[in-house]
């Protein structure tokens, strides 16, 4: 009797499924398959959660940290010579996106600006200039940094 019952087993076997295995292996497939939509779930809402907090200033922002220096290529600054002004170091903790606006004049106005934080600038007259760079992150934050430019004479 058992070898009858075993051949009908055998005969209706279809290779992939063995009575109650193939439900044990459903619902453990199932099981695991739901707790990777809740971890995905919950992933995508905690991203979406930082996302509109930090749009509507609900997480607080770290300022930018402005830095900046100035170099040319000799070494020397001559007038009409250009020079690098680079603001490219500065951060933003937050890991935000900076806008760079520089003063070449000491005026308070904005000469330049910049999205990566690098200018090329002449100055033709002698003498100290102070520039100044405001950095700004993508919340509106701020930071300042200056450097002086010495222009020797011809």
């Amino acid at each position: 009797m058992v070898m009858s019952e075993l051949k009908e087993v055998l005969d209706t076997f279809d290779g992939t499924r063995i009575g109650s295995f193939e439900i044990k292996l459903n619902s453990t497939r199932a099981y695991i398959g739901f707790l990777l939509c809740i971890a995905l779930c919950a992933i995508f809402i905690g991203i979406l959660i930082v996302g509109i907090a930090s749009t509507f200033g609900l997480v607080g922002n770290t300022p930018p940290q402005a830095n900046v220096t100035s170099d040319s290529p000799d070494g020397e600054f001559g007038p009409g010579e250009p020079i690098q002004i680079d603001a490219s170091e500065s951060v933003d903790p937050d890991g935000g996106q900076l806008l760079f606006d520089f003063d070449l004049t000491g005026d308070g106005d904005i000469d330049e600006d910049t999205d990566d934080g690098l200018i090329i600038h002449e100055f033709e007259d002698s003498g100290d200039h102070e520039v100044t760079v405001t950095v700004t992150d993508n919340t509106g934050a701020t930071d300042t940094a200056n450097t002086t430019v010495t222009v020797a004479e011809d």
